[in-house]
C-alpha cells in the first residue's frame, strides 16, 4: 500500500510541488528552536486547547506525509500570524487546495 499511494502522489507535480513547500516549511520550524517556540506562544496567544508542534514526514512514508499535512492545517492560523512576523514562505491559496484536497484523499487510507 505504501508504493502505491506513495506512486500516486509523485504523479501530479502540482501535488508534489505543494508537499514541497509544505516541508520546507515544517523544516524552518523543525531546525529553528526559536521559530517553534514562537509559533507555540502564538497558538497560546489564541487560545487554542492544545498547542502542537509540526510534524515532520519521512517521504517514504505516505501516511506521515498525510499527519504533516493535517498538521499544517490545525496550524494554518498561526501560521498565518508568524508569517506576518517573520520571513517565513507559507503555500499559497492553491497549494493550500491542493493540500486539503490531498488531506481529503488521504484520510479513509489512515482510516
Amino acid at each position: 500500500m505504501q508504493l502505491v499511494i506513495n506512486a500516486a502522489l509523485k504523479t501530479q507535480r502540482a501535488i508534489i510541488d505543494s508537499i514541497a513547500v509544505g516541508r520546507k516549511l515544517v523544516g524552518h520550524y523543525k531546525h529553528s528552536a526559536t521559530a517553534c517556540e514562537r509559533l507555540m506562544e502564538i497558538q497560546r496567544e489564541q487560545q487554542s486547547p492544545t498547542v502542537y508542534k509540526v510534524h515532520q514526514d519521512v517521504a517514504t512514508r505516505w501516511n506521515s506525509t498525510y499527519l504533516m499535512i493535517q498538521r499544517l492545517f490545525v496550524l494554518k492560523p498561526a501560521l498565518a500570524v508568524h508569517s506576518t512576523e517573520a520571513y517565513i514562505t507559507l503555500p499559497n491559496a492553491n497549494q493550500w487546495l491542493l493540500l486539503e484536497a490531498t488531506k481529503d484523499l488521504l484520510t479513509p487510507f489512515d482510516e
